[in-house]
């Protein structure tokens, strides 16, 4: 069965984003994936960075080469990302947008989109 002709209707759907379309969040957008494309280098380099298990560098290669960027160390792994500050909430904190790039305590290169907010 190809992908075509698998039926979607079984999928569970997984977290994702809704963002506002606006000039301001697609130039967001655009500019961190910018970033993040600059930073994969020429074909192939990227996943020649994996395989040699030195992710890390693509990492650092943001780090040292794109604006905006913040980094970021969790139980998750390490992080490098780039926010949006959003709409003001009610309770004087702002949502953001923001983009992730990951490399996980597992050494798997991740990318997450999300907005970030403040419950309370």
């Amino acid at each position: 069965m190809t992908m075509a002709e698998e039926d979607t209707r079984t999928y569970y759907h997984g977290k994702g984003i809704m963002m506002d379309c606006t000039e301001e969040t697609l130039d967001f957008l655009h500019g961190a994936l910018e970033d993040l494309w600059n930073a994969a280098g020429e074909e192939g380099e990227l996943n020649t960075l994996i395989d040699e298990g030195r992710q890390l560098e693509f990492l650092r290669y943001i780090q040292g080469s794109a604006q905006g960027w913040r980094s970021e160390k969790d139980d998750f792994g390490t992080k490098m990302y780039k926010e949006l500050q959003w709409s003001q909430q009610a309770n004087g904190t702002y949502r953001r947008y923001r983009i992730t790039a990951v490399l996980t305590k597992r050494g798997e290169l991740k990318i997450d989109f999300r907005e970030m907010y403040s419950p309370r």
